[in-house]
């Protein structure tokens, strides 16, 4: 899903209910099924009842609060004070909240989280099971204790600074560096341009503790709180609860103002310019501020609107895409979209990477686009693909309406709570929607264009490579540029409507020659009279919805080193087209359709990935027979990737961070030939003639893949259409499987320093052990509880106790295939002076579980994780088709418990400490050091 349509998506959710007839100017009402109030001392609450998923509850706390805020001697406190949350509470002191609720497989970071912006701090325990006695009681407690019982002692606020400081240290990127320089100019010297939300070092290290209190007394207060709790929950017990808890604390009637941050107005553009050593491109960008729909104003024609943006959006994506995809251009991305820029303010804004030495001529080009747009609008048929592209987006969300998830409902309460943007139900978004969408007219989008295109609040921003020599086009050459284009005559654009068939040949199909019940997964296997194997399963929990995948073992395995450069762009085979027909008139032929397929060109196996709606599937199919009989090679649009890709690294230096990345490849890798850096030499030696003779080799014979079909679509259809189209697939007389290459890892310890380049002074560890070992359920599960363990050690001791990273963070991986192997990568980030030291408590810490095993409170939590995410797996249609696919090719059923809950409930602690003393006495290690160039 693009980002139009999810930000579409939000949007079409958020807002929509019942409405007087023709009155767009009618308000809101909310959804009956959100149970929403206030409690006399301002607290808001919303509960609403779902079960996807089954026996679990979201909690939150929504503070109006964020580092707007703060007073210049707070700056970052407003962040600092989200820390604190989890730092000891009236009823939880110290790591209270953590431990109780990692009991219940509730984990510090992945279900128990927080997060600070400028306008709000939020707080969450997600995910919570609500089939335990009490524990529903206790997250109330929890966000009772966030909300008025912040212990705030000065032991922790000092033990929690070294942790801030390295956050400071680890968001310090060139992005966050850019960004700091250019807010002055996009929020036009506001406060916005004044809190980046992680604050000042300076503030951070030295601030008295009663700073930080005077923020929470005065910010932290319940009429700027608000409560929800959405998921598997009694809704009238736990409005009960929480009116009885919450009233308890005390209304603040002299509280100080929460003021809207507001930017001024500016007449003329503002300008700037601004560099980074580990920025790699130029990108030169036009802001055009608008203020949003003041949030007591809201309604349906604020609703209505969002259709009009979204249609221009999606219009002038697509037509930038098509002059992309149609010849060379300029520059190597551009972007022209109205959306959302901060509280209260949204933005149209157009942007556009150049080629190298390309800027003016970029700009220009650009700005063609736009005035194109505002001079003479979109064609008709640009019109009819963006409708029926809305059109059917809402359609299929409609059908999948009783499928959205708790988190889903819980942005929604959210945004009403935070941005008065209305909630409603569904069925009315879908009728509204349906009763707008057709009278909106292409001219209405066109007046919409001029309007947003306006000449005020207007900032033009340059961002770019620090280095020797480099120069930008100053404000002047922007805005003559601009003026040149505006006064100047403009090509109209044209689009052609396609009536062509996708697929305009006559297909002899096959016939079914075998059928086999698969009773334990409710699923059929049928052979095809070309030997092709077709395993089917109907499944309704996405309604509407099919999945497909093709299957054949082989993959890059198979090729030589010097043919795996041409074998890394199969992927992009669809960027070409399908048959006679290139990529844009593909997207037109299927216009009204959903129905899209991919191939995935991997180590060991050769893919084709597809999805389509059930209405839908023929198409899908079509588009299936025609990858393995007509597939398309288009060498001016091969030409055209190949060189746009050429010219964005060609002359560019990396950054530390792809320095770092490539030489760890290459380390893990020792120096393999099959393992390459991707740099100008490594394009330069894919041609498409290549490429084309793997793909028709790899990609040939139906017998030698296995298709599978999941979801809602019924038996006999499938039959038909399969037998037609993958039936007339050619076989290919052969049965292969990968080839299995040296296992590569460096053998025994192998021990790097990196000294690198880099902006900010930064230093690092990263430990990745790996052995071959015999894959088993057991193994996968100790290896899991082991990770799990020493997660929970390395932050309690190296992040909370030392403060001296952000997070030491560990994963375990296992894989099966081509070798069987374990591996453990364990990483983090610092600051240069202490790396040693540090890396010397995580070896400490390793060595604790060697010698003395796993803390048993640590196993149980770890325990109660691995259950909770057991229970929890949704059996929709991805879930059956890697059922599927694991036991057609491993002959392996794993809906047994033999496979999770009968394998945890027999592990052992001792058996998580005899596979921790096993692995980190065998396992082979890479133990690298990255630090900056002195």
């Amino acid at each position: 899903m693009n980002r139009i349509c999810i930000a579409l998506l939000l949007l079409l959710f958020s807002i929509g209910s019942a409405i007087g007839q023709g009155n767009l100017n009618a308000p809101v009402p909310m959804n009956k099924a959100v149970r929403y109030g206030k409690l006399a001392n301002g607290i808001t609450y919303y509960l609403y009842h779902n079960e996807l998923p089954k026996d679990r509850a979201s909690f939150y706390i929504v503070q109006n609060v964020g580092a707007l805020m703060e007073e210049d001697n707070q700056n970052g406190l407003a962040h600092f004070l989200e820390h604190m949350a989890f730092n000891g509470t009236k009823h939880f002191p110290g790591k209270g909240v953590i431990n109780t609720l990692e009991k219940h497989g509730v984990t510090f970071g992945g279900n128990i989280n927080a997060y600070t912006a400028k306008n709000e701090t939020v707080y969450n325990i997600s995910n919570v099971p609500t089939d335990i006695n009490g524990l529903v009681d206790t997250c109330l407690l929890v966000l009772h204790d966030w909300a008025n019982g912040l212990s705030l002692e000065t032991e922790e606020i000092n033990a929690e600074r070294g942790v801030i400081t390295e956050e400071y240290r680890q968001r310090r990127n060139a992005g966050f560096r850019i960004m700091n320089k250019i807010a002055p100019t996009l929020y036009n010297n506001s406060k916005h341009a004044k809190r980046d939300v992680i604050g000042s070092l300076d503030v951070i290290q030295n601030f008295d503790p009663a700073t930080i209190k005077k923020f929470y007394h005065d910010w932290y207060r319940s009429d700027l709180q608000c409560i929800i709790v959405c998921g598997d929950i009694d809704v009238k017990r736990t409005e009960k609860k929480i009116q009885e808890l919450f009233s308890q604390i005390p209304a603040v009637t002299d509280g100080k103002p929460r003021e809207f941050y507001s930017i001024e107005d500016n007449a003329e553009p503002m300008y700037c310019v601004a560099t980074d050593k580990e920025i790699q491109h130029t990108n030169i960008s036009l802001y055009i501020r608008h203020k949003a729909t003041p949030k007591e104003e809201v309604n349906h024609k604020t609703l209505r609107d969002s259709y009009v943006n979204n249609l221009y959006n999606m219009m002038v994506g697509e037509r930038i895409g098509e002059l992309m995809r149609n010849g060379e251009t300029p520059f190597l991305n551009a972007n022209i979209n109205y959306g959302g820029l901060v509280r209260g303010y949204e933005a149209l804004t157009l942007s556009v990477t150049p080629k190298e030495g390309k800027d003016k001529e970029s700009v220009q080009k650009l700005f063609e686009i736009n005035q194109d747009i505002l001079k003479n609008g979109f064609t008709a048929n640009e019109f009819l693909m963006a409708k029926t592209n809305m059109i059917m987006f809402m359609e299929n969300y409609y059908k999948q309406k009783d499928k959205i998830d708790t988190e889903t409902y819980v942005k929604e309460c959210q945004s009403h709570y935070l941005d008065n943007i209305p909630m409603a139900d569904i069925d009315y978004i879908y009728e509204f929607f349906n009763k707008q969408i057709n009278t909106i007219t292409e001219k209405e989008v066109k007046a919409k264009a001029n309007e947003l295109y306006a000449d005020k609040n207007r900032a033009i921003i340059i961002t770019g490579p620090e280095k020797e020599g480099k120069t930008y086009l100053s404000k002047e050459e922007v805005l003559d540029i601009i003026a040149a284009v505006e006064s100047g005559k403009v090509e109209k654009q044209s689009s052609e409507a396609v009536t062509a068939k996708l697929l305009d040949v006559d297909i002899t199909g096959g016939e079914i020659v075998e059928t086999v019940k698969l009773k334990r997964f409710g699923a059929e296997q049928w052979t095809l009279s070309n030997g092709a194997k077709v395993i089917y399963r109907y499944c309704s929990y996405n309604p509407g919805q099919v999945a497909f995948q093709a299957r054949s073992i082989g993959g890059k395995s198979l090729l030589d080193v010097e043919d795996l450069p041409s074998a890394s762009v199969v992927n992009n085979i669809m960027n070409y087209g399908l048959g006679q027909h290139d990529l844009s008139t593909l997207k037109k032929i299927l216009l009204g359709k959903q129905a899209s397929v991919g191939v995935n060109f991997s180590e060991l196996s050769e893919n084709i990935d597809g999805a389509c709606k059930n209405t839908d599937f023929e198409s899908m199919i079509q588009m299936v027979y025609m990858l393995f009989e007509q597939p398309r090679f288009d060498q001016q649009m091969h030409d055209l990737m190949i060189n746009r890709t050429l010219e964005s690294i060609k002359g560019v230096e990396k950054t530390y961070g792809q320095i770092l990345n490539d030489s760890i490849k290459m380390i893990l890798s020792s120096y393999d030939p099959r393992v390459r850096i991707v740099d100008e030499d490594y394009i330069n030696e894919i041609t498409m003639a290549k490429m084309e003779e793997i793909y028709k080799e790899r990609y040939k014979g139906a017998d030698d893949f296995t298709f599978y079909i999941v979801g809602d679509i019924n038996k006999k259809e499938v039959k038909k259409l399969v037998s037609k189209y993958i039936g007339a697939i050619p076989a290919a007389n052969r049965k292969e499987s990968f080839k299995v290459h040296p296992y590569n890892f460096p053998k025994g310890k192998t021990e790097k320093v990196l000294e690198l380049e880099m902006a900010e002074p930064k230093a690092g560890t990263i430990l990745t052990y790996n052995m071959l070992s015999p894959y088993s359920y057991k193994n996968i599960y100790c290896l899991d509880i082991m990770c799990q363990s020493l997660q929970l050690r390395f932050t309690e001791e190296i992040r909370e106790k030392e403060g001296g990273t952000y997070g030491v963070h560990i994963k375990g991986s296992a894989k099966k295939y081509p070798e069987s192997s374990v591996g453990v990568n364990i990483q983090f980030q610092c600051e240069p002076a202490r790396v040693e030291e540090l890396k010397g408590k995580v070896y400490d810490e390793i060595n604790k579980v060697v010698q003395n095993g796993v803390r048993e409170d640590d196993f149980k939590k770890a325990i109660s994780t691995i259950r909770k995410v057991q229970s929890q797996k949704t059996k929709n249609n991805a879930y059956w088709m890697n059922i599927l696919d694991t036991y057609i090719l491993e002959g392996e059923d794993h809906t047994t418990k033999k496979y999770s809950l009968d394998v945890i409930n027999n592990i052992t602690i001792e058996d998580v400490n005899d596979f921790a003393r096993m692995y980190f006495g065998n396992a082979n290690l890479v133990d690298i050091i990255y630090k900056p160039k002195e």
